[in-house]
């Protein structure tokens, strides 16, 4: 679940991304993947509440050596993030 809050005077549209990450995968794996994303849009001021649901067969990965998709046990970390980054302005 996220919280999204559109700060500015215009309407817009926002993307959030759920990103998970194995900690102790076996497999060869990305180190974030993109699990779930979804577009909300937002008048000035509006804050609206993303809710993600994640099945089994999302948290499988494909193994090389066992021919086959396979969820692995263990801990996985979820984050969440907005399409757009805040811009950082560079320090001269």
């Amino acid at each position: 679940m996220a919280n999204v809050k559109n700060i500015s005077r215009t309407a817009g549209k926002e993307v959030v991304q759920l990103y998970i990450r194995d900690v102790k995968s076996t497999l060869v794996k990305p180190v974030k993947e993109l699990k779930a994303f979804q577009k909300v849009y937002l008048e000035p001021g509006e804050e609206k509440q993303v809710c993600f649901e994640l099945s089994r067969d999302m948290l499988k990965s494909y193994d090389n050596e066992l021919s086959q998709w396979m969820a692995e046990a263990g801990r996985m970390r979820m984050t969440r993030k907005p399409w757009r980054q805040p811009l950082r302005r560079r320090q001269r």
